[in-house]
């Protein structure tokens, strides 16, 4: 068994097994955390954007784009789900101008919603073609022209996502000790301020997974274990104490 699903198993049991927190009681704080969910959610809808990318360069030359001729031609391009990724914008956009503002993190959304929308008529269009198979009556030529587009388009979408990405996990740091001294502030370091940790300390194990095992080369067992450990870490809510538990 690997080391991460074991490390990631023993992590997920120990949030299981705590009660949940109550939310948190700070105007500034409750604003900060929907920003990081909302924005959270419209990464995660256009986690699309990277499989479709790295299936189209898994076997086309991006440099010279496709001849007709190449190997693998009938991977194409995946499609990506237009509607899902507008309710994930509809939600986000408007608190990239709302209080409490994050300039970096705000501004690199913003950044990215006005990349999605040219995108994805090109990706699906892409998509249609090579699974049509099309390639082999034009030689190709549509997809030398469908390459140019989605050289200029998905590279800035890509470099955007990393961005949020890192803006968010920077987020996250910052509202995990603010969390946790309101608690230690309200009720010392007891029974909440440890399971609040927890969770912090799982987002980051979850993070330390990703970054050493990606998706393409983690057993099944260990993407399991390292979604169902993210999922645990990013709850904000968390439930009173049971009768009868001690400190």
């Amino acid at each position: 068994m690997s080391i991460f699903v074991v490390v990631a198993a023993v992590a997920i049991g120990a949030i299981i097994s705590l009660p949940a927190l109550a939310q948190p009681q700070d105007a500034e704080l409750k604003a900060m955390l929907l920003k990081k969910n909302v924005y959270t959610k419209l990464y995660n809808e256009t986690l699309s954007f990277d499989s479709s990318w790295g299936r189209y360069a898994s076997w086309v030359d991006l440099k010279r784009g496709p001849t007709g001729k190449e190997r693998y031609i009938d991977y194409g391009i995946y499609s990506v789900n237009i509607d899902s990724v507008h309710r994930a914008v509809a939600d986000a956009a408007p608190l990239t101008t709302q209080d409490p503002k994050i300039p970096e993190l705000d501004g690199a959304v913003q950044d990215l919603l006005s990349l999605l929308d040219p995108a994805m008529p090109v990706i699906n269009a892409a998509s249609a073609y090579y699974d049509r198979r099309d390639y082999k009556d034009d030689s190709a030529k549509l997809g030398r022209e469908y390459h140019g587009k989605l050289m200029a388009m998905m590279p800035p979408i890509m470099a955007t996502r990393e961005r949020i990405s890192q803006q968010i996990d920077a987020l996250s740091d910052q509202l995990d000790e603010r969390e946790l001294a309101m608690i230690e502030q309200a009720d010392g370091k007891r029974y909440h301020w440890h399971a609040r940790r927890v969770l912090s300390k799982a987002r980051k194990l979850a993070l330390f997974i990703d970054s050493t095992c990606p998706n393409h080369a983690c057993p099944i067992s260990t993407r399991r274990s390292r979604i169902t450990l993210a999922r645990c870490a990013n709850s904000t809510t968390i439930s009173q104490r049971p009768t009868g538990s001690t400190e």
